[in-house]
Formats: structure tokens, C-alpha cells, sequence
């Protein structure tokens, strides 16, 4: 063999081999600066802590800003998204009597590409103001559903919500508004409401209502209001085995296409305002929407007209999408979920949730429930409330309606 025929041979070699070689990792020195609201600028805070999120490996870096408001870190070139969150005690100004207030300070930026050319990012940070330990919760989430005992099929009938006062005071639950956002977090409903909309407002494609006059649902301190699709015992026939025949309420859907929809005349049903679905509802089993819990003023059909929100997808302009629109002052308690992998992008402002939680696959019998911050001294159990889901929650529970903790 000649020569020439020998270097036919090894020059591809030589190439395939240079091509399939690694290329070094380009590690930059990234600058993250914190910007406070102006109405909050007087809110005296040591530091932010700031999660930095590989969009890539999932890998996350926690960093806390200096006094300037600025965190410096070495961060592979790539995808990333940050989020920022603080909590300070406070006295509000328009009532120095009525105790202390937490100011959460939230904001986040996503999917943001560092490089050589961008090494340098900020957060602009939202502020809202909670009770400490007071108000409307949601303590426990069973959407992912789990399967029959014959013949291991899927089974959704036993999705529920539990949501719990958290305060010292007795609330009525009359009013509250259980919604579903019609951002998804895939790329289906990505880039239809722009960041700036979703700082004041939540756009949801399911809200129904508990009934009542104002008065007529009283929940003492530590009590709990449970809402299923099913009211009634499935432990014969799923697992995992649930009984929900003591459920307060249940979202009915009575349409001609209900189907395996049942209603238990014995528990009374949420007022529907608005539903996306032509038949029923049912709670997405892949995790990867928001839910939330809102009570607004003067709720009734004529807010729904008044709220319609129509607009085309991002994607596929010839299809439109209806929302009813919700001031985010309006929204109690939000969490936020993910299916896992497929995860594109927030759904909610940071105030409202800074982070985002997932409970296992679909049909893993798996719940989300509210991790416990305090008992009082007679017993009472007071849940954490960040306004952070992935702080706030355990992410695969067994489900647990009406049990406290």
C-alpha cells in the first residue's frame, strides 16, 4: 500500500478524532445585582438570597448579596435562571397597631444566557404583604392520581384540595375562589401573557367558588376545608386508598358530555364560574400548572364577562386562548407545580411564588403537602408560608385529607 493510500486511511481518522474531542468549558466570573422597589426602598435588609438554576443540568447555587445588592459567582457558560427572595418583619405604615407584617421581596429572571458577552444580569424584586402566620392556605394538593386495584389501570377520581387557616382567627370560607392558570410551564402556552402582565396579573382557565352569603362557613384557627372531585370512599377500588366521603365540598360539572362525572347531593357543590373544558374537570395529573386560591370582591358572572381575556397562541397564532383575568392583589395563596423535566418557564410573579415543586410521576399515588413551621402551646399547627413552593412543601407525600399535620 502506497503512501498516499495510507494517508487516505488516517487523515479522516485524524479528523473524526479532532471533531470528537471535548472543548474546554468557558467559566466566568458573573455579577448579580438585586434591585429593590421603590416603594420599599426603606425596608432595611442585610441581604437577598439569590438561586442560580443550570437550566441545563438542574444543578442550583445559592449566594446571598452583599450590601450594594450585588452577589458575584464563577458560573459555567449557558442557560440560567435566577431568583431572588427576601423576607423582613415590618410595621405597616397605615396601621402601626396592627402588628407586624412580612414584606416579601421576590423577582426572578429565566432562561438568561451567560457568556463572554453577558456576564453582568439583574433582578427587579416585587414586594407584597403577608400576615406571619395568618390567612387562607393550601396545605395539600393530590392531583397526580394513583391506580386501580384491578387491573392497575390510571384512576383520577380522588384528586383533591385542602386548603387551611392559618391563623388565629376564625375565617369564612365563603368566597374563596379555587382557580387553574392557564400558563402550563411548557411550551404550549409560552410567550401568550408577557412578564410585565404576570407582575400584576394572573390570567386562569378554571375558577369555581365556594358558596355561602359571608358568613356561612365558618373555619375555627387550625381548621381545614377540604374540596374533592369524588366525595365518597374509594379505598375499595385505588390506591392510594382514600376516603373522601367527609369532603366539604366537590367541583361538579353537570354538562351533556360530564361523563364519569358523580354527584353526592350530601356535600355541596363550588359554584362554576368559568372552565376551559367542554366536559369536566380534571386536575392535570402531569403537574405542570399553578393552582391557586383568590377571594374577590363582588365574584359573580358579571366579573367573569369583565374579565374574559381572548388572545392567540404564540405558536400557532390561528388558535386563541380564553382566560378570566385575576389582580394578583386579589390571590390569597398560590403554588406552583412542575411536571419535572419538561419545565419551561414561571407561571406566577415571584411574589406570589418565588419557586416551584413537583410530587413524583404521574399516577404515583403522590401528593403535595405543606411543610409544618410551629405548634402553639394548645396544639395548634401554623404551616410554613414563603411564598416558596420548593421551601414550602414536601414534594412526594402520601396523601393525607384532613389530617393535620
Amino acid at each position: 500500500m502506497n503512501k498516499k493510500s495510507l494517508l487516505g486511511i488516517f487523515l479522516p481518522l485524524a479528523m473524526l478524532s479532532a471533531c470528537t474531542e471535548e472543548r474546554p468549558v468557558n467559566v466566568l466570573n458573573v455579577t448579580i445585582t438585586v434591585d429593590r422597589p421603590e416603594d420599599y426602598a426603606d425596608i432595611s435588609i442585610d441581604s437577598v438570597g439569590v438561586t442560580v438554576k443550570n437550566n441545563h443540568t438542574g444543578d442550583e447555587l445559592f449566594l446571598l448579596t452583599n450590601a450594594d445588592g450585588q452577589a458575584t459567582t464563577m458560573l459555567e457558560e449557558g442557560e440560567y435562571t435566577f431568583t431572588a427572595q427576601a423576607v423582613k418583619l415590618v410595621s405597616p405604615l397605615a396601621d402601626e397597631n396592627a402588628g407586624l407584617k412580612e414584606a416579601i421581596l421576590a423577582g426572578n429572571r429565566e432562561n438568561v444566557f451567560v457568556n463572554s458577552l453577558a456576564t453582568k444580569f439583574s433582578i427587579s424584586l416585587q414586594a407584597s404583604i403577608i400576615d406571619p402566620d395568618g390567612g387562607w392556605i393550601i396545605k395539600e394538593i393530590y392531583y397526580r392520581g394513583g391506580r386501580t386495584k384491578e387491573g392497575n389501570k390510571s384512576y383520577w377520581h380522588h384528586h383533591f384540595f385542602e386548603l387551611y387557616n392559618n391563623s388565629n382567627v376564625t375565617l369564612y370560607a365563603d368566597g374563596l375562589a379555587l382557580c387553574e392558570t392557564q400558563l402550563n410551564g411548557v411550551e404550549s402556552t409560552k410567550g401568550i401573557f408577557s412578564e410585565d402582565e404576570i407582575l400584576t396579573t394572573t390570567f386562569v382557565r378554571i375558577m369555581y367558588a365556594i358558596p355561602g352569603s359571608g358568613n356561612t362557613y365558618p373555619v375555627a384557627p387550625g381548621g381545614s376545608v377540604l374540596i374533592a372531585s369524588q366525595p365518597i370512599d374509594h379505598r375499595s377500588v385505588a390506591t392510594p386508598e382514600l376516603d373522601l366521603s367527609k369532603a366539604d365540598f366537590q367541583w361538579y360539572d353537570y354538562t351533556p358530555n360530564a361523563g364519569q362525572a358523580i354527584e353526592v347531593p350530601e356535600v355541596p357543590n363550588l359554584i362554576k364560574y368559568y372552565s376551559y373544558s367542554n366536559t369536566i374537570w380534571v386536575p392535570t395529573v402531569q403537574g405542570n400548572t399553578a393552582w391557586l386560591i383568590a377571594k374577590i370582591p363582588d365574584l359573580d358572572t358579571f366579573y367573569v364577562v369583565d374579565n374574559t381575556d381572548i388572545r392567540p397562541m404564540a405558536h400557532i397564532p390561528t388558535n386563541y386562548v380564553t382566560s378570566v383575568k385575576i389582580a394578583n392583589e386579589h390571590i390569597l395563596d398560590a403554588v406552583e407545580c412542575s411536571g419535572g423535566s419538561n419545565f419551561n418557564g414561571k407561571m406566577l410573579a415571584a411574589t406570589l411564588d418565588a419557586g416551584v415543586i413537583t410530587s413524583g410521576a404521574t399516577y404515583s399515588g403522590k401528593s403535595i403537602r405543606r411543610k409544618v413551621k410551629k405548634s402553639t402551646a394548645d396544639g395548634r399547627v401554623i404551616y410554613q408560608d414563603t411564598n416558596d413552593s420548593a421551601k414550602d412543601f414536601y414534594f412526594e407525600s402520601v396523601p393525607k385529607p384532613k389530617q393535620i399535620p
